[in-house]
């Protein structure tokens, strides 16, 4: 097996990581989530050893890249990786113990 996206087998590595601190964390609604965020990690671990899948991913990347350069100019990469950045947050608040958000 030769991972052809390093960053989709990152996702799938977090994700499952995710899963399963909240399958051990024990309560009916988070073991849920946990049990999602591992069926999710699959499927990026699929993708991650799939090399068709990636060619074609490559190339839809690098058509939106030049169409944000194109558009946004200097502002192209900071706009992109906003929903990323939101993403870890709403993960890294997730995982907060909940009296602390009280």
């Amino acid at each position: 097996m030769r991972v052809h996206s390093w960053s989709e087998f990152a996702l799938g590595a977090a994700g499952f990581g995710v899963g399963v601190a909240l399958l051990l964390r024990g309560n009916g609604v988070g073991g849920l989530f946990g049990m999602g965020w591992i069926g999710i990690s699959a499927i990026h671990l699929w993708r991650a050893l799939n090399e068709a899948w990636c060619a074609q991913t490559k190339e839809r990347e690098e058509k939106q890249r030049r169409a944000a350069r194109k558009r946004l100019g200097k502002w192209a990469w900071p706009v992109r990786m906003f929903g990323a950045v939101l993403a870890v947050l709403g993960v890294l608040v997730m995982l907060l113990p909940q009296k602390q958000l009280l």
